[in-house]
């Protein structure tokens, strides 16, 4: 089955909330499923979504700046706090 990124967004939209629910690795699986994606063996923690991502065939790009990022439609962006936060976004 291929990706419908269409369908993936606007499960994404559907889902979304003006305030966190806590639940992104939640909202992101069921978007992925909805687009199409295996998600079989999937991580509880968002932060360790990058192998999910990259078996569904995303490529991570690290960003510096996510203030001045040009994001595409579709991009999933996630955020590793350790000394400097390091920032990867995930783009098919």
């Amino acid at each position: 089955m291929s990706f419908d990124n269409e369908v993936f967004v606007s499960s994404l939209r559907k889902n979304a909330s003006s305030h966190s629910r806590a639940q992104c690795a939640k909202y992101v699986r069921l978007a992925l499923e909805a687009g199409g994606a295996d998600t079989s063996g999937h991580p509880v923690e968002a932060k360790r979504y990058g192998n999910l991502l990259t078996r569904n065939g995303c490529r991570a790009i690290t960003v510096d700046k996510p203030e001045i990022h040009v994001f595409q439609k579709g991009d999933i962006g996630t955020a590793y706090a350790k000394e400097k936060p390091k920032y990867v976004v995930y783009r098919r």
